[in-house]
């Protein structure tokens, strides 16, 4: 198979594996529409407000699986960092434009931390680790977050880690970024239809 096409069929699974709109699903199959509840959102966080605590971290944790499968079977398949942090963006994409929500979805967040757990998984578990532990002690959620990721860039330069994967966070909040302002505006055209507040 030549290296391009199989590059794209790498690209084409970590697309499809975060477009699997696992809150619909979880919902649906607890006899709620997600999406016409609450926020109105699929995401982990209107699940669990309105299915149940359970339910809801559970879609957080399959809602990671999204970037983290795709891209750990690129990596044991020798691919080298760029092309594993592309499969990762690529699911990423998918759950914020997932075809099976009409090319909707959340800010992907969730697949993000998926896709560094992967490229970093020490230094990612200790940035959240001390960001969740700040955030249970000022209950101040950019505090937390921007100590979660200095302190996750820290250590990922102090080990030396190669540039695709320093890059990839700040690729990743980008998208993120472009989410939520593209739903932002979004909701302001058009206040009766669903958000994507939740990742």
């Amino acid at each position: 198979m030549p290296r391009d096409t199989a590059f794209a069929l790498w690209i084409a699974l970590g697309y499809l594996s975060g477009s699997i709109p696992y809150a619909v699903i979880v919902s649906r199959a607890r006899g709620v529409d997600i999406r016409a509840v609450g926020s109105k959102n699929p995401g982990a966080h209107n699940v669990m407000v309105h299915v149940g605590r359970w339910w809801g971290r559970l879609v957080a944790i399959l809602d990671l699986l999204k970037g983290t499968v795709p891209a750990l079977i690129a990596q044991q398949a020798g691919l080298d960092d760029w092309s594993v942090v592309a499969v990762g963006v690529a699911a990423m994409l998918g759950h914020v434009t997932s075809p099976f929500l009409g090319f909707k979805g959340g800010k992907g967040l969730s697949t993000a931390f998926g896709l560094m757990l992967v490229l970093a998984p020490v230094e990612t578990v200790i940035g959240s680790i001390t960001g969740l532990t700040i955030l249970s002690l000022t209950r101040f959620v950019p505090l937390s977050a921007a100590v979660a990721a200095i302190l996750t860039f820290a250590l990922m330069i102090a080990r030396g880690a190669s540039t695709p994967v320093l890059v990839a966070p700040w690729i990743t909040m980008a998208i993120a970024l472009v989410a939520a302002l593209i739903d932002w505006v979004s909701h302001r055209r058009h206040p009766g239809r669903p958000t994507t507040k939740d990742v």
